[in-house]
């Protein structure tokens, strides 16, 4: 017939495309990109860093850095440093917290799968659940084995309320990767939910999912020198 292709070029519907040809011994990389949601300056920024990167596989003992020193310089000097923020290193991690529930004690603190917490009732639940801890035989470590929820920060908060470091466990470790890690430690209680109360043996559990208890703050346990998380 009559009709002749003089070219084709590939279309996606993505707003950001990497292409890679091969030409003979070199490779040709081709960015395309949604001019309404990335602007120019944006995608040669991405190709620089792109080009940085490929340059530094051929040597193995260069640093990658996805900066380069222009951008490192408009870091430092057009978007830093900013202004210097008093700090009182005497406070603890949950006494700041604290502080800022007395400044806005119904702002939302927590959020998670669309439902909301304030700064009030996480330090309220959180203070409950430390005096619960307060009252038992933790020794100087506490286990979380908790999936993300508001459970876990109420319990990271329990635990540092009550003058204890917490142990972070997660519920995808292997059981004997567990074991180890609570024997190691030498914890003697666990903070879970209800799904996972039956799995530590001889180890104490306080199942926090139906833990709704609220209470006032515990007041002043331990300092900011002492071990908050292992």
């Amino acid at each position: 017939g009559n009709m002749r292709i003089l070219g084709a070029r590939e279309k996606t519907d993505y707003p950001l495309t990497l292409l890679v040809y091969e030409i003979g011994a070199e490779l040709v990389l081709s960015l395309r990109y949604d001019k309404n949601l990335i602007s120019s300056d944006h995608a040669r920024r991405l190709v620089d860093q792109i080009q940085r990167i490929l340059s530094c596989l051929s040597n193995p003992s260069m640093e990658i850095t996805l900066l380069s020193v222009a951008e490192r310089e408009l870091l430092l000097k057009e978007f830093g440093p900013g202004k210097v923020v008093p700090f009182d290193t005497t406070k603890t991690l949950h006494g700041l917290f604290e502080d800022q529930v007395l400044k806005s004690p119904d702002s939302t603190a927590l959020v998670f799968e669309r439902q909301e917490m304030s700064y009030n009732e996480l330090n309220e639940r959180a203070n409950a659940l430390a005096k619960k801890l307060i009252r038992m035989t933790c020794g100087q470590f506490v286990g979380l084995y908790l999936d993300r929820g508001f459970e876990m920060i109420i319990a990271i908060l329990a635990v540092l309320k009550s003058g204890k470091a917490y142990v972070p466990v997660s519920p995808d470790y292997p059981q004997e990767r567990t074991n180890f890690m609570l024997e190691d430690a030498g914890i003697q209680v666990v903070l879970a939910t209800s799904g996972y109360a039956d799995i530590f043996g001889s180890v104490g559990v306080v199942d926090v999912s139906g833990f709704k208890d609220r209470s006032e703050n515990v007041g002043s346990l331990g300092s900011s020198c002492d071990l908050a998380y292992v």
